[in-house]
């Protein structure tokens, strides 16, 4: 592409996950704390007289037209700001999709970051995390990126100072898990977050690392998931005997992960899990690092 603007999408992981209550219009609320890491996708954008020109490499499983979420957000944007050129864009996919780490409303904000560029498009940071509300409850995790307590249905955010450097092996087992389906096993929410919130307090005072949050907080998908899948369940043991901090599942699953203080100790624990599954040794990024990219 002539003059293109490259931009990065990173994945992320919930660092515990626990569901409030239960809406009115059925969605759940819940209280979580996503981290972004350097596991990401690329995206490349130029612009074109008109229209929107889209193609997407290793997209197994991933919606290549109209329905993508970059697809959807250069749309959005194009009308909200009446611009009347086009785009071409090119998504290289690394992030699986379906495995509960946010690749597809990670590309939708990197899209929105791009085309803000592409066009030296104005606007606050209010007025585009309006735009990124539009596409899904994770985009505005996403355009601010870092680390951050998600609250609602994704859409509340608090930006949680961390710059603690941690590394993570994240296992894709070869089982999907339907985010749907895992809503609709869990008990009736009980409403009592009171810990959950206690400890995110306490990380927020610097009183508490956040090694030690990821130890001490849960995901309330876990007993549901991996008693249909437990697969997974052997896959967050095994994390755990291999000397993790901790071991979690990620959203609703599949995909699992390690925490590590060292990369020494990630990388000889990717080294010890099952062939069959897709093994990333990635870093926590910083707050607000990947907004940069």
């Amino acid at each position: 592409m002539v003059s293109s603007i490259v931009v990065r999408a990173p994945a992320k992981l919930n660092l515990g996950l626990s569901i409030v209550g239960r809406r009115a219009d059925g969605y759940h609320d819940l209280i979580s704390v996503f981290h972004a890491v350097d596991w990401q996708d690329t995206l490349e954008i130029a612009e074109i007289p008109s229209g929107i020109e889209f193609t997407c490499s290793s997209c197994d499983g991933v919606p290549r037209g109209p329905q993508n979420l970059v697809f959807r957000a250069f749309e959005l944007a194009l009308k909200r700001f009446g611009i009347t050129r086009g785009v071409a864009a090119r998504l290289q996919k690394e992030i699986p999709a379906g495995a509960g780490l946010g690749g597809g409303s990670s590309d939708a904000a990197a899209a929105l970051r791009a085309l803000r560029r592409l066009f030296n498009l104005k606007g606050d940071d209010d007025s585009w995390l309006l735009l990124c509300q539009q596409l899904g409850s994770d985009v505005p995790f996403f355009w601010r990126g870092g680390t951050a307590l998600v609250e609602g249905r994704g859409e509340r955010l608090t930006p949680l100072p961390v710059d603690e450097k941690l590394w993570f092996v994240v296992v894709v087992p070869p089982i999907h898990v339907s985010t749907a389906w895992a809503y609709g096993q869990l008990p009736r929410p009980s409403g009592g977050n009171q810990d959950y919130r206690n400890r995110i307090q306490r990380l927020r005072a610097g009183e508490l690392s956040l090694a030690d949050f990821c130890r001490e907080i849960p995901n309330d998908f876990e007993r549901v998931v991996e008693a249909v899948f437990p697969r997974i369940g052997e896959i967050r043991r095994a994390l755990e005997a291999s000397g993790a901090i901790s071991a979690r599942m990620s959203g609703s699953g599949s995909s699992v992960f390690g925490v590590y203080s060292e990369q020494q100790e990630a990388q000889r624990a990717a080294a010890l899990l099952p062939a069959d599954c897709l093994v990333r040794c990635v870093q926590g990024m910083p707050s607000s690092s990947d907004r940069k990219l």
